[in-house]
């Protein structure tokens, strides 16, 4: 991978660590993982708690896939600097 690329990724893993910090998205996620589970409590028809089991366990999932953004981004980052650092001889 060239360094383009690499600096490609690691915006890419700024962008989606600042999308898993941002307070915004932290909210919203709990907001719905709470109603989801409420609505998995609550709900008398079995199909209706099943869907609502599988849309809370699909919400780690969709964290995992940005942080998988952030852990590429990270790699990509330790890559460039060692593709900047000057590399030594044996003396």
């Amino acid at each position: 991978m060239d360094d383009v690329e690499l600096r490609k990724q690691e915006n890419r893993g700024q962008k989606a660590k600042a999308l898993l910090e941002n307070p915004l998205l932290k909210e919203a996620f709990d907001k719905v993982d709470s109603l989801l589970v409420e609505i998995w409590r609550d709900a008398k028809d079995p199909n209706i708690r099943e869907d609502a089991h599988r849309a809370v366990s699909l919400l780690p999932k969709i964290k995992a896939a940005i942080e998988t953004h952030v852990h590429a981004g990270d790699l990509a980052k330790k890559k460039l600097e060692q593709l900047v650092r000057p590399k030594r001889g044996p003396f």
